[in-house]
């Protein structure tokens, strides 16, 4: 998510229907964590925003959904943006 907040509303929501999060690999976390900085760890539900503050939107959300889609634990993404934020900005969309 964008926000850290909006993945702990998104994650209880999931919840309160029956939807778990995903366990990611240990492999994915350490992939993630090339973009994250050095202070936070990540976990899922991922916030970007400390991220992209550090790397730029267009390199964190590409990095982190390719890391996402490759893991064998996550069967669908909940992918949360602002309104203002291009897509066409990300590489392959």
């Amino acid at each position: 998510t964008f926000s850290g907040g909006a993945g702990v509303v998104a994650a209880d929501s999931l919840g309160d229907v029956g939807i778990d999060l995903a366990r990611l690999a240990a492999p994915s976390l350490r992939r993630i964590k090339e973009v994250f900085p050095e202070w936070m760890e990540p976990a899922n539900p991922l916030d970007l925003y400390p991220a992209t503050e550090r790397n730029g939107i267009q390199k964190v959300y590409p990095h982190c959904l390719e890391t996402l889609l490759n893991d064998p634990g996550v069967d669908a993404i909940f992918l949360h943006m602002f309104g203002w934020f291009p897509l066409k900005a990300l590489p392959g969309f």
